[in-house]
């Protein structure tokens, strides 16, 4: 075996892993599927995506509704808008979850972006690859 099939390999293997991480930990989800908009590359969270994440679920956990108050540009639509309903259907297809926005043009672009990740985004199908978008909505 040559040594660029050996580093082929491995990389494969260890994407194989962080999808397998991403599978079961929305942090990890968020910083394998989720791309910045503006240069399209990968996000990175941080402390203040990390507690986000940690009071989403401690109000999931307990039955509470959760509010989040922060400023524009700081990740909220990425990360609480997108990422997070294509985490639970990934793990839920039946899951039924609803936009609510300003009006219905900013929420069903929030829709479109989550559509697009179902069905062109190669990291979101390596995490869950048999979710399909539902294309009559």
């Amino acid at each position: 075996m040559s040594s660029q099939h050996l580093i082929q390999e491995l990389e494969y293997l260890v994407d194989q892993k962080e999808a397998t991480k991403a599978r079961n930990n929305f942090s990890c989800f968020c910083e394998y599927v989720i791309k910045d908009e503006l240069v399209g590359s990968r996000i990175t969270l941080a402390e203040i995506h990390k507690d986000w994440i940690s009071h989403i679920g401690f109000c999931l956990k307990n039955g509470l509704n959760t509010l989040i108050l922060a400023p524009m540009h700081s990740g909220k639509t990425q990360i609480i808008t997108v990422a997070l309903p294509l985490y639970l259907l990934g793990k839920n297809p039946n899951k039924r979850i609803k936009i609510v926005c300003l009006n219905d043009k900013i929420a069903m672009d929030r829709l479109g972006s989550i559509k697009q990740y179902i069905k062109e985004d190669q990291d979101y199908k390596k995490v869950f690859p048999n979710l399909e978008p539902n294309m009559d909505l």
